[in-house]
């Protein structure tokens, strides 16, 4: 989905020139990371971002930075990478596990079934490009005073009724992986309203900076121990030509959804539609088959016709079922520190409370649009999803 090319080069290349390496480089120095920092942020109407390593250390550092820990709950889909459900755990907090609607995104009524006094967070996943439903689910976490997190690793550029997705709940995290709309190879980054949890980002993501002549006298905060998941300025040099490249990436790609889309009106009832499809990032194409075998054989079919076509099935680590078993292990591995091992999560993981989850997901198949087809390529793609 990325392009990459000489400005990212010239970029690299800059750094290395300076041979100023390090993010930082004393107070009021502008740095590529600063930069960098100022400019996602605007670009999400935000006040804040902090850059870090991965998307998965941009929930931890959003969770930590909120003061979510050892024993709350924080809800999470039954569709997600992993990593959002890694991130609740090694901080020690329960993820809910909650199944997804139509949209593939989290089901507002199902989470306000789990939400409990324990409960300080819902993680709302955009996968694939697809935003959520994020009308009922700020109005729960407003009604309900948790917080909203938006994962938008897989969304990046994507919006929701015309607001810059990560910027309607209290924290937007993202990443910047070689799989990414945009990349640089490796990164993450987070962004907030909220000026003292920005501080505490900044000390989460990085906690030795708070000795630095940088940030030393910056904080305002109480600062504490965090992790250490800083990037170099070669990392914010590359973000920031890619970031110039997001618009373009977006609505090339919206461009060729919607014409593939237009031309294979028979499978109308079939596709798998965002919440609010105008904020839909363009990366993929959802169709709703009628078993698990159909998938199967109408991925195989597409496969076969050049196409890149996967059903849900087949993803590693993405449907509840690929990562369900290993809450359960880590229940039992650690018992006396680990809140999985409380007795009231005892039933919390039992697969068939996803059954509607696990019936949607192995009917879905998901075609990756590439940033490269022509009209004519979109012509042949149609041909081979209408036959």
């Amino acid at each position: 989905m990325y392009i990459l090319g000489d400005e990212e080069l010239k970029a690299i290349k800059r750094v290395l020139d300076s041979k100023k390496l390090f993010r930082y480089q004393g107070p009021g120095v502008e740095t590529e990371c600063f930069l960098f920092e100022k400019e996602f942020a605007q670009y999400h109407n935000s006040h804040h971002s902090v850059v870090m390593t991965s998307g998965t250390n941009a929930l931890l550092t959003a969770m930590v930075a909120s003061g979510i820990g050892p024993g709350d709950e924080v809800i999470v889909p039954t569709y997600t990478f992993f990593a959002t459900v890694a991130a609740v755990v090694q901080l020690g907090a329960v993820p809910v596990i909650v199944n997804i609607d139509e949209h593939l995104g989290l089901d507002p009524v199902e989470c306000l079934k789990k939400i409990n006094s324990k409960t300080k967070a819902i993680i709302a996943v955009h996968m694939d490009g697809l935003n959520c439903n994020l009308d009922s689910l700020h109005r729960i976490c407003t009604d309900k005073k948790i917080l909203l997190i938006e994962d938008v690793a897989q969304a990046v550029g994507g919006s929701y009724k015309g607001k810059p997705l990560g910027s309607i709940g209290e924290w937007g995290c993202f990443s910047f992986n070689q799989d990414k709309i945009i990349t640089a190879g490796e990164g993450g980054a987070v962004i907030t309203q909220n000026k003292e949890w920005y501080q505490k980002a900044m000390n989460a993501h990085d906690t030795c900076n708070q000795f630095g002549l940088t940030l030393k006298s910056w904080y305002e905060i109480q600062t504490f121990i965090g992790f250490s998941t800083r990037v170099s300025e070669i990392t914010g040099a590359m973000l920031r030509e890619q970031l110039k490249r997001l618009p373009h990436i977006i609505s090339t790609l919206r461009s060729i959804k919607n014409e593939l889309i237009a031309q294979v009106p028979a499978l109308k009832d079939q596709l798998v539609l965002a919440a609010d499809p105008s904020g839909d990032c363009g990366t993929s194409l959802h169709l709703m088959t009628q078993d698990p075998l159909d998938a199967l054989s109408t991925s195989k079919k597409l496969i076969q016709a050049g196409l890149r076509v996967a059903p849900m099935s087949a993803r590693p680590a993405h449907c509840v079922w690929q990562w369900l078993h290993m809450l359960k292990e880590e229940r039992t591995s650690h018992p006396k520190l680990n809140p999985l091992a409380d007795a009231n999560t005892q039933g919390l993981y039992d697969k068939a409370h996803f059954a509607s989850s696990i019936d949607k997901l192995s009917r879905v198949i998901k075609l990756e649009i590439d940033i490269n087809w022509d009209t004519q390529k979109i012509k042949s793609v149609a041909q081979s999803l209408n036959n």
